[in-house]
């Protein structure tokens, strides 16, 4: 009768599991830093395309409705949300949705990165995804708008869109605002975030929302930057409407 060799199967050790285990722990902290910072950067794209659409869609808004600036420096008696009667043009959500044609879609006004934020599908009343439903408008925006791009440095007076180019129209919703966010404005604006002289304000580095220590912000001319503190304080610099630049939040900068 044949007998079959028998095989012996060996486990790992102890010293040996652990070796293992200590591999792993060690690849797992090489690789999830740089995994972050890869989701960090991808959402920081996308929140730079986002702006893009929308700043655009400010320049498509003032050509179509032959228009010589953005909407909230354009009376409400003249197509635009300037001392609208309804008091709406002091909530950020109300400056977009004038612009729902020009928009497309107002899931473009929520970042990525803002868990925050509650995006809306449509412009409707939808209680179940409309930006002008009480449960989404500013909850559904991630974007701060400047009220002061297309008006003078000195007195406010409406600038040419080719004069105005570098002026901040959009930004992530994490700038400080040091003058407070009680401040008024040549727009109409009731209660509007304040950045005075000197300018040397930063982006709030907050775990739910924005991009660390850095910022995107939206031009008139269409473009988009990447901004550091020192980067966002020269644009501030450049399109100063006598001494501060004012800007809309949808919800505070700080929080």
């Amino acid at each position: 009768m044949k007998v079959s060799p028998t095989t012996s199967h060996r486990g790992f050790t102890l010293i040996e599991l652990l070796v293992v285990i200590a591999i792993i722990a060690i690849l797992a902290g090489l690789l999830l830093p740089a995994l972050g910072k890869a989701k960090q950067k991808a959402s920081m794209t996308a929140s730079m395309s986002n702006m893009k659409q929308a700043a655009l869609a400010v320049q498509v808004w003032a050509n179509d409705n032959e228009k010589s600036s953005t909407p909230w420096r354009v009376l409400a008696a003249d197509g635009g949300t300037r001392n609208h009667p309804s008091g709406l043009n002091n909530n950020a959500w109300f400056q977009f949705a004038v612009m729902s044609n020009e928009l497309m879609s107002p899931k473009i006004l929520a970042c990525p990165s803002d868990k925050q934020a509650r995006p809306a599908d449509d412009f409707t009343l939808s209680p179940s995804g409309g930006l002008l439903n009480g449960a989404y408008q500013n909850n559904a925006v991630s974007y701060f708008v400047g009220l002061d791009a297309g008006s003078s440095r000195t007195d406010g007076a409406i600038l040419p869109f080719e004069l105005a180019q570098e002026h901040i129209v959009f930004g992530d919703r994490n700038l400080r605002a040091p003058g407070g966010l009680g401040s008024g404005c040549s727009s109409g604006v009731l209660q509007s975030g304040a950045i005075g002289r000197p300018f040397t304000t930063s982006w709030a580095n907050k775990p739910n929302y924005g991009h660390g220590d850095n910022g995107n912000a939206a031009l008139l001319d269409g473009s988009v930057q990447k901004t550091t503190r020192r980067d966002i304080n020269l644009l501030l610099e450049k399109g100063d409407d006598n001494g501060s630049i004012h800007m809309q939040y949808p919800r505070p900068p700080d929080v």
